[in-house]
């Protein structure tokens, strides 16, 4: 970091605009957001590639979204959304944040496209999106981590795109109980 802003006009995927469009907010969500946010927090429980796990859906809604995104807080954060212009829903997500300990990082904690609407290049039109704003909110950041599944390929080819490049691994385990 900082990308060069015509490195991310290039990989910016140009949606049609009469099919989907990405709105940004940052440090708190617009109310009309939330509880479209909700059901997309609840899907990244289910939705997300996670390999051999299976999780339980999470229980969301618009007031635990308000809770966590709109409550005062020395974190720092952006958030990207891609509207499904049509039905007017928001269909994903990517959210960034930096805190105050490490103001020269961001970490990318989640991205989220309903996979109903995958293949229209949203996910990283969202990744695009949301480093734009970061880099023009906090441009003393040089660094944003973010991570994946092994098996979610399709993000991990967005994020190589991107220029991310894996510095580190990690497992999970689930127990059947």
């Amino acid at each position: 970091m900082p990308l060069p802003a015509d490195t991310l006009t290039a990989l910016d995927p140009g949606l049609d605009p009469t099919a989907y469009g990405v709105e940004t907010a940052v440090n708190a969500l617009p109310e009309e957001w939330l509880e479209d946010r909700a059901l997309l927090a609840r899907r990244m429980s289910t939705d997300a590639p996670m390999g051999d796990i299976a999780l339980d859906e999470q229980e969301w809604d618009a007031e635990r979204v308000r809770r966590q995104w709109n409550t005062p807080s020395p974190i720092w954060a952006v958030e990207s959304v891609v509207r499904h212009v049509p039905s007017g829903h928001l269909v994903g997500f990517t959210d960034i944040v930096v805190r105050p300990g490490t103001p020269q990082l961001a970490v990318q904690t989640d991205t989220l496209v309903l996979h109903e609407h995958r293949g229209h290049a949203l996910g990283q039109a969202l990744k695009v999106a949301n480093l734009r704003a970061l880099q023009q909110e906090k441009p003393e950041v040089t660094a944003v981590r973010t991570w994946n599944a092994d098996s979610n390929v399709h993000m991990i080819a967005i994020n190589e795109r991107l220029g991310f490049r894996p510095v580190g691994w990690s497992r999970e385990w689930a127990k059947d109980l």
